[in-house]
């Protein structure tokens, strides 16, 4: 009985099914990053200018906040 002992696939030889899957694999990454996004910024937003202080936020900061570009 032959075996077949080609590894080549897992040493990162992918060839065009695994490009396209790690292709698509980012752009889900990417569409779940922006509905987190959203959801942070309709939970700011809501928030009234007092709440956003006691967080020690203002509001044109939620929009760095959401995007994850402030760090405090």
């Amino acid at each position: 009985m032959a075996v077949l002992n080609d590894t080549s696939f897992i040493q990162g030889n992918e060839g065009f099914f695994g490009r396209a899957r790690r292709f698509v694999g980012s752009i889900v990454a990417l569409i779940e990053t922006q509905r987190e996004a959203n959801k942070t910024r309709r939970a700011l937003g809501a928030l009234n200018d007092r709440e956003l202080a006691d967080i020690g936020l203002c509001r044109s900061e939620i929009e760095l906040v959401a995007c994850g570009k402030m760090n405090r």
